[in-house]
């Protein structure tokens, strides 16, 4: 009962609150946290904002008091900027239906709405009309309410005045994409004037090609140097022009303080100012430590022959002298050598920081020269064409606003805004901030006219959730406007409201809010808090209900001392994995019900996986999902032209661009599109009659071998028709009618879909539409479009359908603003990177300040930008936590925070897991919730124990969400089919439980003392070729090669199989001797002509056959070398590369060819089966039977059950 009623008092607070935040009278900034109803609250102010208001007054005739009813807000009059076109969708769709509603409610629930809204006299029958009318004035409205993004509203203004901004008045918005083009194109016609610049930036940075964070192109810096408009005005204004490399090298050497003599720093760096006492000291010391005679050659040799490099080894990384560079018996002999090196070092690290400098002059003036003029042909040719990218949108309108001589500009705009409403303002960067000052600069005057209008701003957001910094986001920004505005419109007398957050949760459980304030009390709290302010405790506005945070730290996986066989190549570690933990516990999740019923506690759809970026997404984890069958939805999604449909669609551009491409065309030939496999795209290229040539020939191109063999075979024929159609249009056909066709008329997204799934049809229709954009903009040439595609770099994500039952994938980034019943956040250990971006430094040209950029350029930073990248690095880590905080308030009812670990990677636990695991730690001694540490009930690896779960739930009541009858399950009467029945007392019983199988067994490899490590073979010709080291390397290297052989030689005629076999051991063999490979190649044409092996390699058997099913209750999953399923029986071979071997570890290849046969037999009960072991090296087969097998495989079994019962 104390229970419910502080529930009751937390709703009614929150409810307080958001009513204070919703009043139309007052203008307000408000911080509101993960699910405490933002968007709600945004909806309320709008309907708020319209509704009519009662007002009283003294009459003038009798001095009475008289009602007035005054109008609500002009629904045009009302500007909403929001973040996202989605978030606008979102908002607009809402406040409609609420409308609609209104429309359609009677009376009583009429006024019961208002009453919550808490609409002053709710009672009164014109405030109910008024709200009924809402709906007609809205749609009446020429603009409606007007809820839309920043660019959006920029557009607009400029579309209205595109006189005033000396824009074209049919102006053109473009993308990334085709402004990549259109810089890309500006920046190569500038070339030609700028060789010295080329020659300094080349050996730095690619100028095309994938960019990277920490290092991007030429063509990448030269963009974001185009986004720096600000900075470079000072460039535009400049009437001089001096912006070729010698005046920009000066100005960077003003700023750098740097002086003409500095870049002779070779020549200081060789002539140390006491050489004649180095000199002394270096000759006492010779004979102790001969190789100090080095040093003293240097120092005796002229100075225009020292190499710098060799002068500076007593240096260490760190910049101090080595300690160990002088041992006590040299400092004895000569104690003034200590003194003087560390003198030297000291100098030399001035000279190394003046020679940093020098370089980062140099390069920045040739990357500003080039960038400058690239930047310039860009603008001219953006001018030309009539074009706006999205950054110009909000530049040109912050200029049109500026520019004071356009006062009639900004009257108009004056005029028709009353009310402006933010939304997600922690986002919002610099010159956003100031667009809004614009828009607002008249609301708050002493005029009686602003007065009478009572004009509002309302602004909504959360500091804590600022993640999108790399966009311009400045959450700083958002504290200083709202302390701004609260002075100036309290100055000006006008309701001011604002600083009071909501901290009331709608969507979130309390177990998982006391740890989202624990969590963030601490260090992790950084750049989530205010400065100077604690973190707001979190509430939860949900009754009592089930709640839990689990920690699953990274688990390392223990590597097993394999001993490297043929089979290496199979090796999969057979550990559990945190991904595979991971799924476990899912599936367990999902197949769990609520008690007393058939009812899922949990659906797929219900599960969301949040990683920090796209990079951290663990391919294992999808994979194993799909595995147990679990539906995904890949919302991370990523560049289109990285997805393989992509890749296979330019394959085909660039064959027929060139059909003499081998690599392209191989690639589109083994694509969905041209519908060849491996074994037959080798067999078009190595044919039998190249095989016979002599070794010096060339092959033809693979498109001249197709034109010449294409009969031989149905497939090889398809794919020469679709390729000879396709490029016998292709100066005739766009690109787009070229594609379709590949995709339509000849069956490719078809095979596409076949391969791929569903998956692969948004790839293809971007890619396609891609092709129309291009002839929309450009000259329809193929060979332009496969250009103009090779620079894209768009996005392609997935959404969930609305009601698909899938496991969501998605970056933090992305899932702002969403929810789910449970929320798995992955985390990956890395450092937080570096802060990207220009540094700016400053100089003075005449009575102008210029601004010149400066990045890493492979060097250290400057000491003058140290301060500002120490600022940049905190602000990064801030982010990081402020990330964390939007992906632990994901959750509705239960938060897992899993770690996952590269095996690569020195191991230790992610940041993330680290803090949650010391929150729950501090939980456990303070709170009174259930705390847990287990990992019963799974698959486990054999140091589970050193890597516990820590998990910290409440067991209360269930969800609010899960207690209603779900018909989607289709477990009431109704939903049943008819052939059911309709008997009243039906009831469904779920089917019994089966036992658990075993974790997968590989027959192949060791996995536990019955089935230890295959013994390992090798001929006697390398005892006298390899070096015990290399040994096993090279019986490995070997069983492969044979392996490989004898996948494709039994398809091969006899009488050329030697031939064939040589001639693939010149190619695959080159380290080997010429008598090593026609030993083998004699040896596999002997062993394949051998009668008893007849059967196994007839026309029709299977290299290579992997198999996979359940054979005695055992999980096996392997692969066969050689099978042969005819009517007769069933033969299979497992190949050893060596003699044929005896002894107690033959026993283990025995039972590997008992459990595959033990799996076939499941399969082919009825044929008989006959199982060999060949020894490739002596030329000899081991043949068993088939209850010689079965014998085996049951011992095992026995011994198994043996060793589970003496384990417990």
């Amino acid at each position: 009962m104390a229970g419910d009623v502080m529930l009751d008092s937390i709703i009614q607070r929150a409810t307080e609150a958001q009513a204070r935040a919703s009043n139309p009278t007052s203008s307000v900034f408000v911080g509101a946290s993960a699910g405490s109803g933002k968007t709600k609250l945004l909806i309320d102010r709008l309907l708020r904002l319209m509704l009519p208001r009662v007002t009283v007054r003294r009459s003038e005739e009798d001095s009475g008091e008289e009602e007035l009813l005054l109008p609500g807000a002009d629904p045009a009059n009302i500007l909403c900027l929001t973040f996202t076109k989605a978030a606008a969708a979102e908002m607009q769709n809402r406040l409609r239906a609420k409308l609609a509603e209104w429309f359609s409610l009677s009376d009583t629930e009429l006024l019961k709405e208002l009453k919550a809204l808490e609409v002053p006299d709710a009672e009164n029958v014109k405030i109910r009309q008024g709200a009924r009318d809402l709906l007609r004035k809205v749609l009446e409205s020429p603009v409606g309410v007007r809820i839309e993004t920043i660019h959006a509203f920029c557009e607009s203004i400029l579309r209205r005045f595109p006189a005033e901004a000396k824009i074209d008045p049919n102006f053109s918005i473009i993308d990334d994409q085709e402004k990549n083009h259109i810089l890309t194109q500006a920046i190569e016609g500038a070339f030609p004037d700028h060789r010295k610049s080329i020659e300094i930036l080349s050996p730095q940075r690619n100028f095309e090609g994938q960019s990277t964070p920490n290092a991007k192109t030429i063509m990448g810096l030269v963009g974001d140097l185009s986004r720096a408009q600000e900075q470079l005005r000072c460039f535009e204004d400049d009437k001089t022009q001096k912006t070729n490399f010698e005046n920009l090298k000066a100005l960077y050497f003003q700023a750098l303080d740097l002086s003409e003599e500095d870049e002779n720093w070779e020549r200081e760096w060789v002539t140390p100012p006491k050489e004649a006492a180095l000199v002394a000291g270096f000759r006492k010391i010779i004979t102790i430590k001969p190789e100090k005679a080095e040093l003293l050659e240097w120092l005796l040799t002229s100075p225009d022959q020292r190499l710098p490099e060799i002068w500076g080894k007593f240096i260490t990384t760190k910049g101090t002298l080595n300690s160990r560079f002088l041992v006590k018996a040299e400092k004895a002999a000569a104690p003034e050598l200590e003194t003087l090196l560390k003198e030297e070092v000291e100098r030399l690290l001035n000279i190394q920081r003046k020679r940093q400098n020098v370089h980062l002059a140099h390069f920045g003036a040739a990357f500003l020269s080039l960038g400058l003029q690239g930047v310039k042909r860009l603008k001219e040719r953006k001018n030309f064409t009539g074009q706006l990218d999205y950054d110009d949108l909000i530049a040109q309108t912050k200029a049109l606003l500026d520019d004071l001589s356009m006062d009639w500009v900004r009257y108009k705009l004056d005029g028709g805004i009353d009310h402006l409403l933010l939304d997600e303002v922690q986002d919002n960067s610099s010159i956003q901030w100031k667009i809004v000052d614009v828009l607002t600069s008249d609301f708050f005057t002493s005029s009686e006219q602003v007065r009478s209008k009572n004009r509002t701003i309302f602004a909504v957001g959360d500091v804590k959730q600022s993640i999108f910094g790399f966009q311009g986001a400045k959450p700083e920004e958002f504290l200083k406007s709202r302390q701004r505005y609260a002075n100036k419109i309290q100055a000006a007398g006008f309701s001011w409201d604002g600083g009071f957050p909501l901290i009331t949760s709608f969507r979130t459980t309390k177990p998982v809010l006391t740890f989202v304030n624990e969590l963030f009390k601490g260090e992790m709290g950084e750049g989530v808090r205010e400065d100077g302010e604690d973190f707001p405790e979190h509430l939860s506005a949900r009754k009592a209900q089930w709640g839990k945070v689990e920690v699953w730290p990274a688990i390392q996986v223990l590597n097993q001392d394999q001993e490297e066989s043929e089979e290496e190549e199979d090796f999969i570690s057979h550990q559990p994995t945190s991904a595979s933990l991971l799924v476990q516990r899912l599936c367990s999740m999902l197949q769990a019900h609520f008690e007393g019923t058939q009812q899922p506690a949990l659906k797929p759809k219900d599960v969301l996986f949040l990683v920090r970026n796209r990079s951290d997404l663990p391919p294992t984890l999808m994979r194993a999902l799909k595995k147990e069958n679990i539906p995904i939805v890949n919302c991370i999604g990523g560049r289109l032209m990285e997805t393989p449909q992509a890749k296979d669609m330019m394959a085909l551009c660039e064959a027929l661009l060139l059909p003499s491409d081998d690599f392209s065309f191989a690639c589109f030939l083994t694509s969905p599109l041209g519908g060849l496999d491996d074994p037959s795209l080798m067999d078009l290229r190595l044919g039998p009659k190249e095989f016979g040539a002599e070794k010096s020939k060339s092959f033809p191109p693979l498109w001249k071998n197709l034109q010449d063999r294409f009969e031989e075979r149905a497939d090889w024929r398809k794919a020469y028709e679709i390729f000879s159609n396709l490029l016998n249009r292709l100066d005739y056909d766009s690109p787009y009618q070229i594609l379709s066709q590949a995709l339509g008329t000849f069956g490719g997204r078809a095979g596409m879909f076949a391969r791929f799934g569903q998956e692969a049809l948004e790839p293809l229709d971007r890619f396609l539409e891609a092709a129309l954009e291009y002839e929309t903009l450009h000259i329809p040439s193929f060979q332009g479009f496969v250009a103009w595609m090779q620079q894209n770099e768009s996005e392609i994500k997935r959404q969930p359908a609305e009601g698909e039952n899938a496991v969501r994938f998605m970056t933090v980034h992305g899932a702002k603003g969403l929810q789910a019943p449970l929320v798995i956040v992955l985390c990956k250990k890395g450092k937080t990177k570096e802060a990207d971006g220009f540094y700016w430094l400053e100089s003075i040209e005449g009575e102008q300040k210029k601004c010149l950029p400066i990045d890493h350029w492979g060097e250290d930073l400057p000491e003058i930008c140290e301060p500002e990248k120490t600022e940049r690095q905190m602000a990064l880590e801030q982010e990081e936590n402020r990330l964390l905080y939007v992906a632990v308030t994901r959750p509705a009812d239960a938060l897992i925070v899993a770690g996952c670990c590269n095996a690569q990677q020195r191991f230790s636990q992610p940041k993330w897991v680290e803090a949650c695991e010391k929150t729950l730690f501090q939980l456990k001694k303070r709170e009174g919730f259930t705390f847990k540490e287990t990992l019963s009930g799974l698959n486990l690896p054999k140091n589970a124990e050193e890597f516990p779960s820590f998990i910290f739930e409440a067991n209360v009541e269930k969800p609010e969400r899960l207690t209603k009858e779900d018909t989607s399950i289709g477990h009431s009467v109704e939903s049943l089919p008819e052939w059911v029945g309709k008997d009243r007392n039906w009831q469904a019983i779920a089917p019994e439980k089966e036992d658990r199988l075993a974790r997968p067994l590989r027959p192949s490899q060791s996995e536990d003392g019955a089935l230890e490590d295959l013994p390992a073979v090798s001929s006697p010709l390398d005892e006298v070729r390899i070096t015990p080291k290399s040994r096993k390397q090279q019986a490995a290297q070997r069983g492969k090669i044979i392996h490989h052989l004898l996948e494709f030689l039994p398809d091969i005629a006899p009488e050329e199989r030697f031939f064939i076999a040589l001639n693939w051991l010149d190619q695959n063999a080159k380290t080997w001797d010429d008598a090593d490979r026609e030993e083998i190649a004699q040896k596999m044409t002997d062993l394949l002509e051998k009668p008893s092996l007849a059967k196994l390699f007839e026309k029709g058997s299977r290299a290579e056959q992997p198999l996979t099913g359940v054979a005695s209750g055992q999980v096996v999953n392997g692969i066969v070398d050689r099978l042969n399923l005819t009517k007769e029986g069933i033969f299979l071979a497992d190949y050893k590369t060596g003699k044929k071997f005896f002894g107690e570890k033959s026993k283990a290849y025995q039972l590997q060819l008992a459990l595959y046969a033990g799996l076939l037999k499941e399969i082919y009960p009825d044929l008989p089966l006959k199982a060999y072991l060949i020894w490739t090296e002596s030329l000899e087969e081991t043949v068993f039977s088939e209850n010689f097998l079965k014998a085996v495989l049951e011992q095992w079994k026995t011994d198994q059950e043996k060793k589970k019962k003496n384990e417990i």
